[in-house]
């Protein structure tokens, strides 16, 4: 369905830090991370949370731009980047695996979600933006879990756990 005009108030299912996928054209300055031209981003908030979404589309004056989240992604340049992104009727759950710089969006999506604590989130972006290895960054308490969660691939964590 062409929602192009339109502003629906879409009953979704996302909640804040989850890692979806939306058309790379609907995101400025992204490159498409998986098959199909999607670009893969950590949603902060929906257009929808806000509890007058609803009255404030019965006043009229809306498009379907305002059908529209906030969220960060990789820029095509491989820099975090933050911006609005339109067409939330188009998200989708992501759970494949993220490759180079954006698997700092996972680190993102579990300290969002309370899942990792603030240290091992500052810790992976220093790993994973590193031009060299760096498992010194690592405080070698965290579990194999917590660095998932972070992140880190399997030959990572096996770099840092040695």
């Amino acid at each position: 369905m062409d929602l192009d005009g339109i502003c629906l108030n879409i009953p979704t299912p996302f909640k804040k830090g989850d890692l979806l996928t939306a058309p790379s054209r609907t995101i400025f300055n992204a490159e498409a991370d998986v098959e199909g031209g999607k670009t893969v981003f950590v949603l902060e908030w929906l257009c929808n949370w806000n509890e007058d979404f609803q009255k404030i589309l019965d006043k009229g004056s809306h498009d379907s731009s305002d059908m529209n989240g906030c969220g960060y992604y990789i820029s095509n340049y491989g820099e975090v980047y933050y911006d609005h992104i339109f067409d939330y009727d188009r998200f989708e759950y992501f759970d494949g695996e993220l490759k180079g710089n954006a698997r700092i969006l996972k680190a993102m999506s579990s300290v969002m979600q309370n899942k990792i604590s603030f240290n091992l989130f500052f810790d992976s972006c220093k790993y994973i933006f590193a031009d060299k290895d760096c498992k010194e960054a690592f405080d070698y308490g965290y579990t194999y879990e917590g660095l998932r969660l972070a992140g880190l691939s399997d030959e990572d964590i096996k770099k840092v756990k040695r």
